[in-house]
């Protein structure tokens, strides 16, 4: 059997020690017949991280991750306020993806997704399992080929509730 990935969420203090634990349960479930098809880091964005640029916070947590033997990382929900940094972050990045919400107060946010339609363009949807979840909210299901400046391209579908 395959399982898709093993995440790690992590203070940045901690992602250290959370690699270990994770390369040491692909490998308990590797012994016990499991296929683990990736490791992916989701430290929290918080402190420190909050106040520099997101390209820096981006490159910063995709070097780590790498380097600790994650095959991806994440940048979690990015706030409304670096919206605008999100495009530039990405097209920075070889192996990281973000979630944006979509919903603001319990409805959905009709300039966030204008803005978030200048970003990216979106292509077919996929039949492959979709729907990461975070915030409180869960995946609409759909998927599409997110095309950045710079013509960086990844797969993404994630559409997160903001928890009201």
């Amino acid at each position: 059997m395959e399982l898709r990935t093993i995440t790690l969420g992590a203070r940045e203090g901690d992602v250290a020690r959370g690699a270990q634990a994770a390369h040491a349960l692909r490998t308990r479930l590797a012994e016990a017949g499991y296929v683990v098809q990736t490791l992916r880091c989701a430290p929290t964005v918080s402190g420190f991280n909050s106040c520099a640029d997101l390209v820096s916070v981006a490159q910063g947590i995709e070097e780590r991750a790498v380097d600790l033997g994650f095959d991806y990382a994440t940048l979690g929900v990015v706030q409304r306020d670096r919206l605008n940094q999100l495009a530039d972050a990405m097209a920075a990045t070889q192996a990281l993806f973000a979630s944006v919400s979509l919903t603001h107060n319990g409805q959905v946010d009709e300039s966030t997704i204008q803005q978030m339609a200048q970003i990216a363009r979106f292509g077919t949807q996929s039949a492959g399992r979709c729907g990461e979840s975070a915030g409180g909210g869960v995946g609409d299901g759909t998927s599409g080929e997110s095309v950045l400046p710079g013509g960086v391209a990844r797969w993404w579908c994630t559409v997160v509730g903001d928890g009201s």
